[in-house]
């Protein structure tokens, strides 16, 4: 899971000025690009819409990750902890 993780948030982060020293990832690279449409006073530029895309296809890789992580990974958790009478991983998918 660590790795979908750090593709979505900076997970190096310790402080507000930890962004100086670590590249923001998925979710500040999102909202920079909301508050620049937002902000602006006409349609999104062929700019903007080409950076869109290439954030929303590694948007898609990354929850493309995940769900497999949650068929196959979690599952695989969950029948060691069973043998071992631990409590199991609920993942909400709603």
């Amino acid at each position: 899971m660590a790795p979908v993780e750090a593709t979505l948030t900076q997970v190096k982060l310790r402080s507000s000025e930890g962004t100086l020293r670590y590249p923001v990832m998925l979710n500040e690279q999102f909202d920079t690009f909301r508050a620049m449409i937002e902000n602006a006073d006409a349609a999104p530029t062929r700019s903007m819409l080409d950076v869109y895309s290439s954030l929303d296809s590694r948007l898609s890789a990354a929850l493309t990750q995940w769900n497999g992580l949650l068929k196959t990974e979690v599952p695989a958790l969950d029948d060691a902890a069973r043998k071992e009478n631990l409590p199991l991983i609920v993942v909400r998918t709603e």
